[in-house]
């Protein structure tokens, strides 16, 4: 499989119509980003990052909460979070820090989140990748493709095995990961809202249980009925400034 660019255009959307059935209002819940009638959910962390004396290095959102003294719960909101860090000072770590991808799975995370994927599914080796038709410097392969809608966003679709979603869909060096990824079974879904510092699953308890289990990735597992937007955070003060 070539890895630069794996996926391979679908010939119709009809792989997707399940997806687009099941999905809730746009930005209602969490059955709004994964399809309904899955026994298990979770949310997956984008993580940040810490530089430290010019060392890059994973920080979690648990570690940026427990710095700031925030609440950690599975509806944590990045920006109530992450206000008043100082990366420069205790009880955060010294260095400064990027924070998580937005609207893309990170490399960090795609990979152990397939193979704990893998297991849970009769077709690992075919796969449907959806991609938002709006991201710049996307493979010249992406606007031909056929293209499906759920509410407020429309996305290409394609076809590989489980490991592509760790190829990028851009033709630049800023990594675009798929923005919604099923197995043919559909025995679960993976979607990266365009939006989202995180990941969003649906699946069967056991493979839930095995994203919870993974200790290279931050997991938590969450209600179908949960918010998902910023204002979902009802632990956690609100940031004392504008966050864009």
């Amino acid at each position: 499989m070539n890895m630069v660019f794996p996926f391979v255009p679908a010939t119709n959307t009809a792989a997707a119509v399940w997806i687009e059935d099941r999905l809730q209002s746009f930005a209602e819940s969490v059955l709004s980003i994964v399809p309904a009638k899955f026994s298990a959910y979770a949310r997956v962390y984008h993580p940040a990052w810490q530089t430290i004396n010019g060392q890059r290095t994973v920080i979690r959102w648990s570690d940026v909460a427990t710095a700031t003294n925030s609440v950690i719960h599975r509806q944590m909101q990045w920006p109530n979070i992450v206000d008043g860090y100082n990366p420069t000072h205790p009880p955060a770590l010294n260095g400064s820090f990027e924070e998580p991808s937005t609207g893309s799975l990170p490399p960090k995370v795609s990979r152990p989140l397939w193979q704990a994927l893998a297991p849970h599914t009769t077709t690992p080796e075919y796969c449907w990748f959806a991609v938002w038709e709006g991201h710049g410097c996307l493979n010249a392969l992406v606007p031909s493709s056929p293209s499906f809608a759920i509410p407020h966003r429309r996305f290409h679709l394609f076809h590989a095995s489980i490991e592509a979603i760790e190829a990028s869909f851009s033709d630049s060096s800023f990594h675009q990961s798929a923005n919604l990824w099923w197995p043919s079974d559909c025995a679960w879904c993976v979607a990266t809202e365009i939006d989202f510092m995180t990941t969003y699953v649906a699946g069967t308890d056991a493979a839930i249980a095995a994203l919870i289990a993974c200790t290279e990735l931050e997991v938590d597992k969450v209600e179908p009925t949960d918010g998902v937007t910023w204002a979902s955070d009802t632990l956690n003060p609100p940031p004392s400034q504008s966050y864009t």
